[in-house]
């Protein structure tokens, strides 16, 4: 891997741990939407692929050839998760979507998706036009989070588990106004500012990442869960 990506795979999980101080949370005032009935859901920026994380790795004690040693580590352990759970069910994104959908349509929203195209993966500036009415937009960007397996360091007493963290914001459609903003963290390492935290569900863990590689299906499960757990936050933070 090229030294200039290894150290953008570094600084993407950097800032997984700080980009939530700059998204300052909006909590949703029904009061101010009694007449929202129908959100549109913006195709979200969501990487294609999951990434398997190592929180402390041994590779961090040696400063940056550290850091290029365990962004090379990092990438195979993606790349081999990858192997062992693409084509068991639907893509990633579109398990996300459909868990997200039925959160919404449970909390008694009519849903639309909302094609749209996001060149920086921040939200959007500006919404689609639709046909549909739509009275609010829902806006989920990945940016500074990510999906897929994480272990606060190596050993057994911290295995791997599912996580999911994510921004996303609800904006009026009749004048832009965000309605609520937030970002959502399904096994949280560390304490992010301003974010809503889940707890991991300790069903799906494992206790290295060889043990997660030969088993795709609890894997992909793994995933799926957190995804409907993150859904499910994000239906109750619009309640």
């Amino acid at each position: 891997m090229p030294i200039r990506m290894r150290l953008g795979v570094v600084g993407a999980l950097a800032a997984m741990l700080c980009a939530c101080a700059t998204q300052p949370e909006i909590p949703f005032d029904k009061t101010q939407a009694s007449h929202l009935k129908t959100i549109g859901i913006v195709t979200p920026s969501m990487p294609d692929k999951p990434t398997v994380w190592l929180a402390s790795d041994v590779g961090q004690s040696f400063g940056l050839i550290g850091a290029l040693v365990d962004a090379g580590i990092q990438a195979h352990r993606d790349a081999v998760l990858w192997n062992a759970i693409d084509g068991v069910r639907n893509p990633p994104r579109t398990a996300f979507v459909n868990a997200l959908e039925a959160s919404l349509r449970r909390q008694g929203f009519d849903v639309k998706m909302i094609e749209a195209q996001r060149p920086d993966g921040h939200y959007l500036k500006t919404y689609p036009r639709t046909h549909d009415p739509i009275d609010a937009y829902l806006d989920v960007t990945f940016i500074g989070g990510g999906y897929g397996y994480v272990a606060a360091a190596m050993g057994k007493a911290t295995p791997y588990r599912p996580f999911v963290y994510l921004h996303c914001r609800l904006v009026r459609a009749s004048d832009g106004a965000t309605l609520m903003q937030d970002a959502v963290f399904d096994n949280a390492i560390g304490a992010p500012k301003d974010t809503v935290t889940i707890s991991a569900n300790p069903t799906y863990q494992f206790t290295d990442f060889a043990a997660m590689r030969s088993h795709p299906q609890d894997a992909r499960n793994g995933m799926d869960d957190a995804f409907r757990t993150t859904a499910n936050m994000i239906g109750t933070l619009i309640r």
